[in-house]
């Protein structure tokens, strides 16, 4: 009875630190919706319900598509289209928050020790905190959720030697391989622990271990599974391959010409040369594992070591795979501290702990709180991101011909005008050609280029943001100086062009006072309940007003 009764103190001392930490999880990255990509999948979700089947060719844009869509999203697209059709995008928010909860109280209970707790809850929480606004509404999430499943059945398997762990990867797997293309990172994590758990005691030491050899043999089955259930999917071959056509498309020397001009996709050596906060914490815990590995050497983990090497490439070569670097380094930190200070914590340890920890615990809760009592109050979409008021012109102002639009508003378009309009671009590069990309990339530092394009495609409008992004102020000058084409909206942060024989109206002069204090006074209306919102979005109107005061060349 004594027995049971420290079994069960352990495992509530266990249980609250995890909760803890899958709650602050949660917290930490509900926040307004940022990403540009959902908008896309959801009208893919909606396409997809319409036709009653699968989409094997681009609907959606006007321009040349030189290879198939490769739709391997289809099954996440129907998950969060149900959802948003449901509790809307406050119901994405929750649906993030919760999968992402969840993905780490896997993490904290993958190792079946319950070693220091409280330690493996702060150091796995401070380290998640740090990457939170790379957790987005994509279907990254279920790639977090389903590698946190592979490490916990893995390595409660290789603790218990219970083959229902392993089993039930292979369902998960089929799960994954209809979500994302990143699902190619199962057989890699299953891979890691095959070599390190199995394949290393087997073949690189002199007694051989009949369960061992047992052992190996059923993973390595397991292994090859893992990698075939990976084409049961709506493409076959070529869905499961597809990850490996992105990844030679973000490749830092392969493809640097979208390495060099999406910011997700920008190296780790750029990204620390830049100063990105992003960069500095992906070499600092670089660093800091291979330090860890060093210290612990004489108990090493190859499972983990592998796992480090694969994902710390991953981390090098793009800065949205920085997530799922940190992602995977943190339960291996979390074990390696906890070999390294083996040493049962006292009751006064434990104190001290909570009490050191409640203050930046706290300060940390207030910061995030603090962020999100600053944005849109009436909207769970971040400001200034989406042309939320210029597509509702567009729809109230309809005119023939196409629209030439930036990379970033392609799905919102699509989610809003399709079929009425297409799009030129949007975020699915892997169906455009690399020229295509530059071409699109030139007109943006080249407007001269422009009328060219505008003439092949039939472009009679074009909408480009004008804040945040400040690449594209070159064309807006080029626009708006040009007597062939019409301001028609602008709020500041986007600015809706149109050719002058179909404009519906005279026009929007930057010059003139009225129109100015019209849009000002419009900003005031649109944002009255939100002050720090208005302070930016005024500014950024200041700032478009400076452009258009500026000739192109200038």
């Amino acid at each position: 009875m004594p027995h049971s009764r420290t079994i069960h103190k352990s495992s509530l001392h266990s249980l609250a630190p995890g909760i803890l930490l899958a709650l602050f999880s949660g917290f930490i990255v509900y926040y307004p919706l940022t990403n540009t990509d959902i908008w896309w999948h959801l009208a893919s979700a909606r396409e997809m319900i319409n036709r009653g089947g699968f989409l094997y060719q681009d609907p959606f844009s006007f321009t040349p598509r030189e290879f198939p869509w490769l739709n391997i999203h289809w099954l996440f697209q129907l998950i969060v289209y149900g959802i948003h059709s449901t509790a809307g995008i406050k119901g994405l928010l929750v649906f993030r928050s919760s999968v992402f909860a969840i993905s780490m109280l896997l993490l904290f209970y993958a190792f079946p020790s319950r070693k220091k707790p409280v330690f493996s809850a702060l150091l796995i929480g401070a380290i998640v905190f740090w990457m939170r606004y790379l957790v987005l509404v994509r279907p990254v999430i279920i790639t977090l959720a389903c590698l946190s499943f592979f490490i916990f059945c893995l390595e409660h398997f290789y603790a218990s030697k219970k083959y229902r762990y392993i089993f039930a990867l292979v369902p998960v797997q089929i799960f994954w391989a209809n979500c994302q293309g990143l699902s190619v990172l199962g057989p890699v994590v299953l891979g890691a622990y095959w070599i390190g758990e199995a394949g290393v005691p087997v073949f690189l030491t002199k007694n051989k271990d009949g369960g061992r050899i047992h052992e190996c043999c059923t993973t390595g089955v397991l292994f090859a599974a893992i990698a075939l259930v990976s084409v049961i999917n709506p493409y076959g071959i070529d869905g499961m391959l597809y990850p490996f056509r992105l990844l030679v498309r973000i490749d830092p020397v392969a493809g640097k010409l979208y390495a060099g001009n999406v910011s997700e996709n920008m190296p780790l050596p750029d990204l620390v040369r830049q100063g990105s906060w992003y960069g500095l914490y992906a070499a600092g815990m670089l660093v800091l594992t291979a330090v860890l590995f060093v210290a612990n050497r004489k108990r090493p983990r190859i499972s983990h070591l592998v796992l480090f090497i694969s994902f710390a490439y991953l981390g090098y070569t793009a800065k949205r795979n920085i997530l799922l670097f940190a992602f995977v380094c943190a339960p291996v930190i979390r074990n390696i501290f906890c070999q390294l200070f083996d040493a049962g914590a006292t009751r006064i340890h434990r104190t001290i702990i909570f009490a050191a920890s409640g203050v930046p615990a706290g300060l940390v809760i207030a910061l995030h709180t603090a962020v999100l009592s600053v944005v849109p109050s009436e909207s769970d979409m971040s400001p200034f991101r989406y042309p939320v008021d210029a597509v509702q012109y567009i729809q109230e102002h309809p005119v023939n011909g196409n629209i030439f639009n930036s990379v970033r508003y392609g799905g919102y378009l699509i989610w809003k005008l399709y079929p009425a309009k297409k799009v030129f671009i949007d975020g699915r590069l892997i169906i455009r050609t690399p020229e295509f990309y530059a071409e699109y990339l030139a007109i943006l530092d080249n407007p001269h280029l422009f009328p060219r394009v505008a003439e092949k495609f039939g472009v009679t409008q074009v909408l480009v943001p004008t804040a945040i992004f400040e690449r594209y102020l070159k064309l807006f000058r080029f626009l708006y100086h040009n007597p062939r084409w019409r301001l028609v909206f602008t709020d500041g942060s986007s600015a809706l062009f149109m050719r002058n024989e179909i404009a519906p109206t005279g026009g929007i002069s930057l010059d003139s006072e009225k129109n100015r204090l019209t849009i000002r006074a419009m900003l005031k209306r649109k944002w009255r309940n939100d002050p720090f919102v208005l302070q930016q979005a005024e500014a950024y109107f200041a700032e478009l007003c400076r452009h258009a005061g500026r000739k192109p060349g200038e």
